[in-house]
């Protein structure tokens, strides 16, 4: 989750197992959770590209990336990041909540019966 300067508010577990790397990242960019994660640099791009993106429309967006795991594997998922409005005791702010779900084994099984 994003706050409305782009800073990382929120990292779930599932995202990044070590909590205090997690802690770390809090307040931090995209780039520098990329950092920590050794990210391919086009993937850091296209979601930098995407987050600026629903930042300027406040719409969502959805996309499949693909990587490779360190076991050399393909892996695939639908990315999604989301614009939110959070309104508390009369103040307002903007937020962006970015999650995936791993879509790899429906991609092997569509490209098994093709």
């Amino acid at each position: 989750m994003f706050d409305e300067e782009l800073r990382l508010e929120f990292i779930s577990e599932n995202a990044t197992r070590d909590k205090a790397l997690r802690d770390s990242l809090i307040g931090k960019r995209n780039v520098d959770y990329a950092k920590s994660e050794a990210w391919p640099d086009a993937i850091v791009a296209k979601r930098d590209e995407i987050l600026l993106q629903v930042y300027e429309t406040d719409e969502s967006v959805t996309w499949v990336e693909q990587s490779v795991s360190e076991s050399n594997k393909t892996l695939w998922c639908q990315r999604y990041i989301c614009p939110i409005a959070i309104n508390s005791s009369g103040a307002s702010k903007r937020s962006f909540v970015s999650y995936a779900i791993d879509i790899t084994r429906t991609r092997e099984l569509e490209e098994s019966t093709n």
